[in-house]
């Protein structure tokens, strides 16, 4: 059954080790916004919106370590290469800071379209 739940949602054998690097990532991250939102927040409604971010975290970052794995592991590798750091598991790791900044990185593309939405227009410059 898992096997084709993933292969419906287009993971290939090698993006699947991702899932779990990904998922401590997203986890990670989950608890440090959630904990913040409880601590943050007032009314009855801020636990049941915290746990609706922290599920939607999980699934964000899952799915963001599944299918950016790719692409961020070079990227990974190339930067801290340059400082002179090196990883031995470089797949792992670039997997679970992918996971970890998953939702980050779907919130800005949402506030960016929000703010295009607003006030739609191209980027041409100045003429």
């Amino acid at each position: 059954m898992p096997d084709k739940l993933l292969e419906l949602m287009g993971l290939t054998q090698s993006s699947r080790p991702d899932l779990v690097p990904g998922f401590f990532g997203a986890l990670a991250r989950a608890i440090v916004v959630s904990w913040r939102m409880i601590l943050k927040g007032e009314g009855c409604l801020v636990v049941f919106r915290a746990a609706c971010y922290f599920i939607g975290a999980l699934a964000v970052g899952l799915m963001t370590a599944a299918y950016l794995t790719d692409i961020t592991e070079p990227v990974m590798v190339k930067l801290l290469g340059t400082i002179g750091i090196a990883i031995e598991h470089p797949r792992t790791s670039a997997a679970f800071i992918t996971g970890f900044a998953g939702i980050a990185l779907l919130e800005g593309a949402l506030k960016m379209a929000k703010a295009w939405s607003e006030n739609p227009r191209l980027p041409l410059g100045k003429r």
